[in-house]
């Protein structure tokens, strides 16, 4: 199945190139339909060396190692964090320190577009917040299409981290720890197994994009908050109530605005399931309330901010009107990418999932929810330049929904789950050693 993905992969890509380059120009990455990739060869980037290969080594070792200890103690939730944290920090560093690390916080050389470099430009943060509409469309390229909220991190993290790689790996270790228990909470309500539950947040932990993006991504840390919005939203703490989503989407949003992805979801979910909306209304103006408040200290408004995000995302006017062929060639990049970096093999067990029938519709729905508001948004012009495996990390729990029932209703052996544990850690490997993600 694999070899045949990678034939199908392989095809789509010399199809659509030969299309650009002889019939309509477009935009199109020569690695269609991988946005930002390069293959480690020189001279644009360097094979991986003895010391690369031999972290390889370790880091599969490792997992080897995890697989038997997990199982033995049934994928207990501290087991889980400190392996995939291990996982993560070391199928990164097999592209070595400075790519791994302090390329993608502080970029390289004329490469220097990163928040990091926006924020060591910060002379007075509440100056930086109050004027932040006017500044923004000055930031660099990915500053600009996001709340402040993105860029100061960076900054704080800088006054207590001197190091970029420090503060890549902090991020990391941040963003699995809320990710981890945010997903391991919904799997444990649901599958009413612990170890089955465990060992779906093992997984989740092993596919290409969380592996890639999680070392290094302040897209990691937006991923994990927004889980935690939907984790405490659809099973709520009986002693806060909405006091956690309410943080989690404060936080999410104030970093990213993908994190407004989650109110169709959440009102749709709420009204489908529950027949009210009430929580939900709760939240979001809560959110509304916060923001105003924020307002009426700095200044800053955050529905112009977006709306400013929204223009310099696509300058020249909806993609679809002045770029029609790069709109919809993108549109299908994106969509694509997103299940490159999930593997030929979950696809596939996520698509049975989807199809068959469940007593446990409510799960399910959440995932049309989500496959629905993010296809809106793709065909609103969202991600125009498609690196969505990145962008729309997010998504990939809802694809897991799909994935654990199906385990579920058709359980596998333990040899059976170390060797599908095993196929999606190996793409993941391979991926990390032929190519560099860079963004």
């Amino acid at each position: 199945m694999t070899i045949s993905f990678v034939v199908i992969l392989v095809a789509l890509n010399l199809f659509v190139r030969y299309l650009c380059l002889n019939v309509i120009a477009f935009d199109c990455p020569q690695n269609w339909p991988l946005s930002m990739f390069m293959f480690r060869i020189p001279p644009r980037f360097y094979y991986p060396n003895v010391k690369h290969l031999t972290i390889a080594a370790a880091t599969i070792s490792f997992f080897a190692i995890t697989l038997v200890v997990l199982s033995r103690v049934k994928y207990k939730l501290a087991y889980l964090i400190f392996s995939g944290t291990v996982l993560i920090l070391g199928s990164n560093l097999t592209q070595g320190w400075q790519w791994a690390f302090i390329t993608p916080t502080a970029g390289v050389g004329v490469y220097q577009n990163e928040y990091y470099n926006d924020a060591m430009a910060i002379s007075n943060v509440s100056d930086f917040i109050s004027d932040y509409v006017n500044l923004q469309p000055e930031l660099l390229t990915h500053s600009r299409t996001h709340p402040p909220g993105a860029v100061l991190v960076y900054y704080f993290l800088a006054k207590i981290f001197k190091d970029p790689a420090l503060i890549s790996i902090f991020l990391a270790v941040m963003s699995i720890l809320i990710f981890v228990y945010a997903f391991w909470r919904i799997m444990i309500y649901e599958m009413k197994d612990e170890g089955l539950a465990g060992y779906i947040t093992l997984l989740i932990l092993l596919v290409p994009a969380v592996q890639i993006y999680f070392a290094s991504s302040l897209d990691s840390i937006v991923a994990g908050c927004m889980l935690g919005v939907l984790s405490f939203f659809v099973y709520p703490s009986r002693r806060y109530g909405i006091i956690w989503p309410l943080i989690f989407l404060l936080v999410s949003s104030f970093l990213s605005f993908g994190a407004l992805f989650l109110i169709p979801v959440l009102l749709g979910y709420e009204y489908l399931v529950e027949k009210r909306i009430t929580r939900g209304i709760y939240i979001l103006l809560g959110s509304i309330v916060t923001y105003l408040l924020l307002f009426f200290v700095t200044g800053f408004r955050y529905s112009e901010s977006f709306i400013v995000a929204t223009k310099l995302e696509n300058p020249l006017g909806p993609r679809f009107l002045v770029e029609p062929v790069s709109y919809f060639a993108t549109r299908i990049e994106g969509s694509i990418e997103l299940f490159v970096f999930l593997g030929p093999v979950l696809c596939l067990i996520a698509l049975k999932g989807l199809m068959e029938k469940s007593p446990q519709k409510h799960l399910k729905l959440l995932t049309w929810l989500a496959l629905i508001t993010l296809g809106v948004m793709l065909l609103m012009g969202v991600y125009r330049t498609g690196e969505t495996a990145r962008a729309a990390l997010f998504i990939y729990p809802y694809l897991f929904i799909p994935i654990a029932l199906y385990l579920k209703s058709h359980p596998i052996s333990g040899h059976e789950r170390n060797l599908l544990a095993s196929l999606v850690f190996g793409q993941t490997m391979i991926m990390q050693l032929i190519g560099n993600f860079f963004w």
